[in-house]
């Protein structure tokens, strides 16, 4: 049986296979922009929404921090090609 640490360090693996990849990027760069990770969630008029909206974010920060531990140079690229296509 695999501990959690071993499932860790084979998930930080796997998303650097995918930011190696320009396909793995374009799935990896979905994700990101359906977290709304780069946006407000705030919404004054429905603290539910908001709730709803930090929690989608909150899984894409905890995305970003493993993309960092398994690229940074790559994650940094997928970053120039965010901002280079909007």
């Amino acid at each position: 049986m695999s501990s959690s640490a071993d499932h860790y360090k084979q998930e930080i693996l796997d998303y650097d296979t995918m930011l190696k990849s320009p396909n793995g990027r374009g799935v990896l760069k979905s994700l990101l922009h359906d977290t709304g990770v780069f946006q407000s969630s705030f919404s004054p008029d429905n603290q539910l929404l908001g709730a709803y909206g930090e929690g989608r974010r909150s899984v894409g920060l905890g995305l970003i921090e493993k993309l960092k531990a398994a690229n940074i140079e790559k994650y940094y690229l997928l970053l120039k090609e965010l901002d280079k296509d909007g």
